[in-house]
């Protein structure tokens, strides 16, 4: 875990065409045949893609679009508020094929998920223990679904969509990597160490409370 941002700003992003991510999770499947993955071998891994690659299937408005990424909310949220933004890029889809030349493009999808933080913090009006209002930045390190996106994400994670053992360890473990940490290894060390293994065995282990440590459920 970790975090990449506290609760702050945010936002051109209010829903995009019908896509969802976070491990586990698929999106709604159709739209053609995508191309062959082995990582990604349902169409509807594909969403994000379709997404990105044609800005005019986002079709909800207060979607943000500019020519390096999209912004929209996870249609299947894993928190209270769980927004999705999502790299242009055509052939970027996980963090391990970052290099230190992304950098200014991981600086831009910083800027554009905190100002979505803020557009949802001010139409917030929730009576939650304020979790659902502290957001996290980061990349799964072996997403679930096809293209580069970071999740902007709060830390209650209670969201409807958070229903199975593998979602909730896919944010509550090392399993999601903050943008900070991932930005960092690219300034040291010129790329992204990704052990898809040993980040998938996370998500199988016991159940620990991202937010103070103990056991069990949070």
């Amino acid at each position: 875990g970790g975090s990449g941002a506290g609760g702050g700003a945010g936002g051109g992003s209010s829903q995009g065409g019908a896509a969802g991510s976070g491990s586990g999770s698929g999106a709604p499947g159709g739209g053609g045949k995508p191309p062959p993955d082995p990582r990604f071998p349902h169409a509807s891994l594909h969403a994000l893609h379709r997404l990105a690659m044609d800005p005019s299937k986002i079709t909800s408005p207060g979607a943000h679009v500019d020519e390096l990424c999209i912004c929209i909310p996870d249609v299947y949220p894993k928190s209270v508020h769980h927004g999705l933004v999502v790299a242009r890029e055509r052939g970027l889809d996980t963090p391990s094929e970052l290099t230190p030349s992304h950098l200014p493009l991981l600086s831009h999808m910083r800027r554009v998920a905190m100002r979505w933080i803020w557009q949802v913090a001010q139409g917030h009006t929730g009576s939650g223990d304020g979790a659902e209002l502290v957001f996290r930045l980061g990349f799964h390190a072996v997403p679930s679904m096809r293209q580069l996106h970071l999740h902007a994400i709060g830390t209650d994670l209670r969201g409807a969509n958070m229903k199975r053992k593998d979602h909730f360890m896919s944010f509550a473990t090392p399993y999601f990597m903050p943008l900070d940490q991932v930005e960092a290894q690219l300034r040291e060390q010129g790329r992204v160490a990704v052990d898809a293994a040993a980040a998938n065995q996370l998500l199988k282990g016991p159940i620990v409370c991202h937010r103070c440590g103990a056991a069990g459920d949070p």
